[in-house]
């Protein structure tokens, strides 16, 4: 039993708002984030892009590339040049569900639901790592994050992870590189994306691993990171403030028995 939800061209430099939704991201900003908005839309040379690069930066878009950076729009344009190399090179929109389904068949990475905030929930669970083509496992991150961002309702802009360590070890582990070029991916090509991440029953050995890891995570993001450890009841507490019950997993406190079933839920 499973569930799972799931690309107009506009080039005007000084009102570049996509008016086929009606969700408008500039209604809180102040006016002094505006002007630097409509400053960073003048910089870009739409025509110069392609029609998915075009509907990629979207005002929402450039807003997160401007929240990621303070408000600094010097720094807003260099990771957002960066952000457009990498999808030049690494191409995660021609990602296809068929060439992961080797990766996938585990159930290790997944997106399933929606949390009280309507951000679609990414599932991990470590220890059902399978493989070692370590270049697909990058493939498979990217691809369920992107699916994540094709299920986001009009105007939501973020995702939540549970990453679930029960029967985690240092077999599962990654290549500390591996790791970094994961980290990388999520702070530099997905900015403003992580809404919440729950870490559940971390062990020790993966306490090693984040005290090394840790120092690459910017703070921000940093902060959203939630250690769910305890009885089920106290998972429970700290869960159901963010994501209803009923998607949560029974041995995390919650009420779902959701199995994943590959045959029937990858690629749908």
């Amino acid at each position: 039993m499973s569930e799972r939800k799931g690309h107009t061209r506009m080039h005007s430099a000084t009102s570049f708002i996509d008016v086929t939704k009606g969700y408008n991201p500039r209604t809180s900003l102040t006016q002094e984030q505006n002007e630097i908005l409509n400053d960073f839309i003048k910089k870009i040379d739409y025509d110069s892009l392609t029609d998915r690069e075009r509907k990629y930066l979207d005002e929402p878009s450039l807003l997160r590339f401007l929240r990621a950076r303070d408000y600094d729009l010097n720094k807003a344009e260099k990771l957002m040049n960066s952000c457009l190399e990498w999808r030049r090179t690494f191409k995660p929109d021609e990602i296809t569900a068929k060439e992961l389904e080797d990766e996938s068949s585990s159930g290790k990475l997944f997106q399933r639901g929606f949390d009280k905030n309507n951000r679609p929930i990414i599932y991990m669970f470590p220890a059902r790592e399978n493989s070692t083509d370590y270049e697909k496992n990058i493939k498979l991150l990217v691809y369920t994050m992107e699916r994540a961002v094709d299920a986001m309702p009009e105007g939501v802009e973020q995702m939540t992870w549970i990453i679930d360590f029960n029967g985690y070890t240092t077999r599962n582990a990654p290549p500390f590189s591996v790791a970094k070029q994961t980290l990388s991916i999520l702070n530099e090509c997905y900015p403003e994306r992580l809404g919440a991440c729950f870490m559940v029953d971390t062990p020790f050995i993966f306490n090693i691993f984040w005290r090394a890891i840790s120092p690459f995570i910017n703070p921000v993001t940093k902060n959203k990171i939630h250690f769910v450890n305890g009885k089920e009841s106290e998972k429970a507490k700290i869960f159901g403030k963010h994501i209803d019950l009923a998607q949560i997993d029974t041995t995390w406190g919650g009420t779902s028995t959701f199995v994943f079933e590959h045959s029937d839920f990858w690629g749908n």
